[in-house]
């Protein structure tokens, strides 16, 4: 299955530049700001390489699929003219590790947002135990918007589809930054697949230094990693 790189790519600097240009003077205090940075950022990106008319982020959408009774709220959403390509979640807790006080055990909160993605992907692959759901299409809408052009669409599923999470978070004192944890685990426990790879983005804070950038893919034997001192002062 072909990867999304370029949009990995586009993805990995905008979350780059919302780490290295928003996050040090304050714009970003809380997971709302964190999601109009990355918007902001993106759309440049897309406007720069002359996308703007093939690309669509939605913020928080009412995700309804066929033959489900459940609904999905993701934080964010990329779509291209006809399809999803792109579901995001995030997390901003800098002050805060990623994982509980015991062991691996992640955290409330990001065991939520993993089973918010882990659920997408098992109805957009086909390997969800209710066999008769068609995840073939769903409709994508912003249920709190009023004015025109109505809030829903119907898109396809991209074959391909990206799944991401992105979160800022305090280093853990017992790890360096390669041995941050890898979310991708919870997806190959479960046995689902990603068809456009799963991208993992961490910013990890601590006192008196610059986040040091984390970033995963599927496939990468190893992680990336961007001292904070010395590549975001």
């Amino acid at each position: 299955m072909k990867k999304r790189t370029f949009l990995k790519n586009q993805l990995i600097n905008a979350w780059t530049e919302c780490v290295k240009y928003d996050y040090p003077t304050g714009v970003i205090n809380g997971e709302r700001a964190l999601q109009a940075c990355l918007y902001h950022r993106l759309i440049n990106d897309f406007k720069a390489n002359g996308m703007e008319n093939c690309r669509r982020i939605f913020i928080e959408p009412t995700i309804d699929v066929k033959g489900r009774t459940s609904r999905r709220i993701p934080d964010m959403m990329i779509c291209d003219t006809n399809n999803v390509i792109a579901i995001f979640e995030l997390k901003f807790h800098p002050r805060v590790t990623l994982s509980g006080r015991f062991g691996d055990a992640l955290r409330g909160g990001v065991e939520k947002d993993l089973d918010t993605l882990l659920s997408i992907a098992q109805d957009l692959n086909g390997v969800s135990a209710k066999p008769q759901a068609d995840a073939s299409h769903i409709e994508v809408s912003n249920e709190r918007y009023l004015g025109v052009s109505g809030a829903s669409k119907t898109y396809g599923l991209a074959s391909n589809l990206m799944l991401v999470w992105a979160g800022i978070y305090k280093r853990s004192d017992r790890s360096d930054a390669s041995s941050t944890e890898r979310l991708a685990r919870v997806f190959d426990d479960a046995g689902v697949a990603i068809q456009g790879g799963f991208l993992e983005l961490h910013a990890q804070t601590q006192e008196e230094a610059h986040p040091v950038l984390v970033d995963r893919y599927s496939g990468w034997k190893t992680p990336r990693i961007l001292d904070g001192d010395a590549t975001l002062a």
